[in-house]
């Protein structure tokens, strides 16, 4: 009997546990309008829900998958092949205007070199990594009345170029913050890129 009490025991803990983090994840897709949700031990991941419409010019920039690990966020974002140079040159100076501090970003690779050095031949997805981590410094400077960056860091790469794919990651000290600076990032960016089409 007490075996058995014992195993209906865990059994209903599993299934409290369960239950909270589903209602955990409800909240925060509330929070992430057009997310879905799946949670697992490793990560928490967004993906978007499809377009219901038909006809709809697909979107300059998108993000498509978000998966939040306890160190740092994982996009797969989308660009739209058909865009032209003048229009993602339009987005990047459009950036540098309204983020001036991007300027300062470094990009770590063989070169080293300031994100200036690259502003103009850069990938829109690296775009997309470095406007996020400037708009989670800047969020988070200005809760905390701190001055100075706090040394944020990402990786930009391509899945499939040929499709517009690509995988970035940045990492945060607070996941609401950074999902918050991915979402105002594409949004700023899927703008930016419409205005220069």
């Amino acid at each position: 009997m007490k075996q058995g009490a014992k195993r209906e025991a865990a059994q209903r803990a599993k299934r409290e546990a369960a239950q909270r983090a589903n209602q955990r994840a409800k909240r925060e897709s509330g929070r992430l309008k057009g997310f879905s949700c799946q949670e697992n031990a490793q990560a928490h991941t967004h993906a978007v829900k499809p377009d219901d419409s038909l006809g709809r010019e697909p979107a300059a920039f998108a993000i498509e998958r978000i998966e939040v690990m306890p160190d740092r966020i994982r996009c797969l974002v989308r660009v739209n092949t058909a865009l032209s140079s003048a229009s993602c040159a339009r987005a990047k100076a459009l950036s540098l205007a309204r983020f001036p501090q991007l300027r300062e970003h470094r990009c770590l690779n063989a070169e080293g070199r300031a994100f200036a050095d690259e502003e103009f031949t850069t990938d829109v997805a690296h775009l997309f990594e470095h406007l996020a981590i400037e708009l989670e410094r800047i969020e988070l400077e200005r809760q905390a009345a701190k001055t100075g960056f706090p040394g944020f860091c990402g990786t930009t790469q391509p899945v499939d170029e040929k499709s517009g794919l690509w995988r970035v990651e940045i990492n945060y000290t607070d996941d609401l913050v950074a999902l918050s600076a991915l979402r105002e990032a594409a949004g700023f960016l899927e703008k930016a890129l419409q205005e220069g089409a």
